[in-house]
């Protein structure tokens, strides 16, 4: 959440810069965008971001690109909490929305915990090529779809767990 305080300042500097009036309704359309995706810190680098680069006045996209780290970076730091997942730890509260709605797709925690470790490549490659579309849906302006599972994640999913052995205990703590 975006303090409104801190809105309203951050924005007043932005208009200051670029010499532009907007209107209150615009203002509230950026602030309901970006309140979606953001807090207050976040907000303030961002900010601070396409004051200093932007030729043009931002549009609501680019104060979410500005603070993002580049995807590749945020995809290999929630793969490695689906591994922490997927080894019976509830770091799940520890994922970034995007990461929770890949979990999601590729079966949820439960079936995630049951993935054999002949599969983990795969499961790997399917989290980031999912995590790259879920990311680049957001930043596009697309809220995070529910939680369903689809057909085809759930067919990547079953097809992995298939025929393959399932995480050696010693992996989830057990002895």
């Amino acid at each position: 959440m975006i303090d409104q305080n801190v809105f309203r300042t951050e924005w007043t500097i932005l208009c200051e810069r670029w010499n532009r009036t907007h209107t209150r309704e615009v203002a509230a359309r950026y602030f309901q965008f970006l309140n979606d995706r953001m807090d207050t810190a976040a907000f303030r680098d961002a900010c601070a971001h396409v004051f200093a680069t932007n030729e043009f006045f931002p549009t609501p996209e680019q104060f979410v690109l500005a603070v993002q780290l580049p995807p590749e970076a945020d995809a290999l730091d929630q793969w490695e909490l689906c591994l922490r997942v997927m080894e019976g730890d509830s770091v799940l509260d520890r994922m970034n929305p995007c990461g929770r709605r890949v979990v999601a797709l590729l079966g949820g925690p439960n079936k995630l915990r049951n993935t054999m470790v002949e599969s983990v490549p795969f499961v790997r490659k399917d989290f980031l090529a999912f995590y790259r579309d879920v990311n680049d849906g957001v930043a596009r302006g697309h809220l995070l779809p529910g939680a369903e599972v689809t057909p085809e994640s759930k067919r990547i999913v079953d097809g992995l767990m298939r025929n393959t052995k399932m995480i050696a205990p010693q992996h989830r703590g057990a002895v």
